[in-house]
């Protein structure tokens, strides 16, 4: 509720409060009798709402639900009786407002979409005030919706494709299938030297409970030879410090801090090292990524009536825990290229379709990724210590990075990662059959 729209009266404040509550009687015991049992009052700018303060205090919180929240935002501190009051001291916790610090302002620009090379500036504009940078954000987000706009009045159709940026927010976010609002890894992963590879070739997965994971694997790229390394470290984990570490400002440091990690966490990995060889191939060669996995709609409908597609991360945008994310915006991309072959118009009826035949690829792949984020659950590490034990599910499970949707299936539910381990436990070889998943 905002202060500015309430008449400063009983009434006036049980008249607004019916409103939100979408009832018609707006006597105090209606409003009551109607509120929900865990609701959350939130009252903006109650600087003006004065004098309301022993009324609301002294009548009308009382009878609130023993479970509700309330929130005051004001100008003013509060007056005396919220603090003195045996009572509603005991409640009353008391957040004084303040500008955001540099992290902050730039966590709150990247949810909004505002591309990494405007941050200074806008930091040094406007000294961290809330009010200040979401207009900014406003402004900017504005700026590439007018962009698409434009475009979208020149071309038949306009397939938006990244992420960042203004664009990043042109597309809503779907909570249903955003479960994170914030990345739940730090990953730095790169191409190395001095690695002996695994004959046969192999993917290595490592998985340390409470720190991260650790994958290693052979690449092709400029020159032969080479190994990914990655780590996915959980926040505040023993990965966490190679995660955050410069290359450029210590490269031996760098690498003398990963081959340690290696030694505790994976010696598998780590005996197949050379140290005196272990380097980074090239600069460019090694990536710091941090992800907050979101799913947004699939299409848009501008002011103008023409509607934008969303396309690769501009929709669906995964941690990269199981590799998925150039293969998922692969398959999104011909998914749209047939539809387009196949169109007579580009109107609402056929973005949703489009969204609808990403989506039904995207979903498991989605929820697979985000499943292997959260702690595994009991289902999950009896198929982990099965591959630890047996070549045939060790290569079943590799395998399903390339077949996440089938994968997933397999692994989603304690009833079908029991079936999956009794089927492979049965092959000699692994894994033809997991494609029955």
């Amino acid at each position: 509720m905002d202060g500015r729209n309430i008449d400063p009266t009983p009434t006036g404040f049980l008249f607004a409060l019916s409103q939100c509550l979408e009832i018609e009687d707006v006597s105090l015991a209606h409003v009551i009798a109607n509120w929900p049992s865990t609701g959350v009052l939130l009252i903006d700018r109650y600087e003006i709402l004065t004098a309301l303060d022993g009324w609301l205090r002294e009548t009308f919180l009382p009878q609130l639900p023993a479970q509700s929240v309330v929130v005051i935002a004001s100008r003013n501190p509060p007056t005396s009786p919220w603090r003195t009051d045996i009572d509603w001291a005991e409640l009353t916790r008391i957040a004084p407002l303040r500008d955001l610090r540099p992290d902050e302002c730039q966590a709150y620009l990247t949810m909004r979409g505002i591309a990494d090379d405007l941050h200074p500036d806008i930091l040094a504009f406007t000294h961290g005030h809330p009010l200040a940078l979401s207009l900014v954000a406003d402004v900017l987000g504005r700026r590439g919706e007018a962009a698409v706009a434009t475009l979208a009045g020149e071309h038949d159709l306009v397939v938006v494709a990244t992420g960042r940026g203004a664009l990043g927010t042109l597309f809503p976010r779907i909570a249903e299938h955003s479960p994170f609002t914030s990345p739940q890894r730090l990953v730095v992963g790169g191409f190395f030297h001095g690695v002996a590879l695994d004959s046969p070739l192999a993917l290595d997965v490592t998985y340390v409970p409470g720190q991260g994971e650790i994958l290693s694997f052979p690449v092709i790229s400029f020159e032969p030879g080479l190994t990914v390394i990655a780590f996915e470290s959980i926040a505040g984990g023993a990965f966490e410090t190679v995660a955050r570490m410069r290359y450029v400002d210590d490269p031996r440091s760098f690498e003398a801090s990963a081959l340690d990690l290696l030694r505790i966490y994976a010696p598998s990995i780590h005996a197949r090292i050379a140290p005196d060889a272990f380097t980074i191939s090239r600069q460019l060669d090694l990536c710091h990524a941090a992800i907050t996995p979101t799913v947004r709609a699939g299409y848009r409908r501008l002011e103008t009536g023409r509607y934008v597609v969303a396309l690769g991360d501009a929709h669906v945008v995964n941690d990269p825990i199981i590799g998925q994310g150039a293969n998922t915006a692969s398959y999104a991309a011909w998914a749209l290229g047939e539809a387009i072959l196949d169109a007579q118009r580009f109107d609402e009826a056929f973005c949703r379709d489009v969204e609808q035949r990403i989506w039904a690829f995207t979903q498991p792949v989605t929820e697979g990724t985000n499943g292997r984020l959260r702690p595994p659950q009991p289902h999950m590490l009896e198929v982990l210590r099965a591959a630890t034990q047996h070549q045939t599910v060790a290569d079943a499970y590799a395998w399903g990075f390339n077949h996440p949707e089938h994968f997933w299936a397999a692994m989603s539910t304690p009833e079908q990662a029991k079936i999956f381990l009794a089927d492979v436990s049965q092959l000699e070889t692994a894994p033809v059959m997991a494609s029955g998943y």
